[in-house]
């Protein structure tokens, strides 16, 4: 689990350690915001001292809605810990919809576990994640025996049709349902291998 604070100015912050593609790494502390999609923003400097790749531009949505372009470099990050966080709530919504028949929309887990693996997968240190992910779900009575776990239909049919509702106004050019849990479906099963429950 990442543990944080609140600093005097009522911010949550974190540390993590982020690492260039040589190597090199150096310990941070950033500011976690509530609107935080997979992104982290760092000084010029430390990408340089870093040596980070450049990788593309991109737009950021800031408060008030004001958008600005902001370079995109490549990073290692150790943010797995977050990710069986939105896996999680997968397995509670399926276990609330299959105890009362309803459970809030989970577009938001669906759209960042996607966007996260798609992109980051082969950067991000996943070593004994099944085994983290399985500590993690049992501390809130839930479980699972296989990828297919994750992936209940009733609460997938509540999450498409929320999709565009929780979505559509955070997320400028939002993918279709289909689009994001075809491709989430393999990036979980390479995740989650099919196996007994601990």
């Amino acid at each position: 689990m990442i543990k944080g604070v609140v600093n005097d100015a009522y911010e949550a912050v974190v540390r993590l350690t982020v690492q260039g593609p040589s190597g090199q790494s150096q310990e941070i502390e950033a500011v976690i915001d509530t609107g935080y999609n997979g992104f982290l923003t760092l000084p010029p400097a430390l990408v340089t001292e870093l040596g980070l790749v450049y990788r593309d531009r991109s737009r950021a949505t800031l408060a008030l809605t004001r958008e600005h372009w902001l370079d995109v470099h490549g990073v290692v990050l150790y943010v797995f810990p977050m990710r069986w966080r939105n896996l999680r709530a997968l397995l509670q919504q399926a276990d609330m919809f299959e105890r009362h028949g309803w459970s809030r929309s989970r577009a938001r887990d669906c759209y960042d576990l996607w966007r996260v693996f798609g992109i980051y997968k082969d950067r991000m240190d996943l070593a004994g994640f099944d085994s983290v992910l399985r500590e993690k779900c049992a501390i809130r009575g839930v479980s699972f025996t296989g990828p297919g776990d994750f992936f209940h239909e009733a609460m997938l049919a509540y999450v498409e049709e929320t999709w565009e509702q929780w979505l559509g106004p955070l997320v400028p050019g939002l993918p279709s349902f289909d689009t994001v849990i075809t491709g989430l479906r393999p990036q979980v099963a390479a995740l989650v291998p099919t196996g007994t429950e601990d």
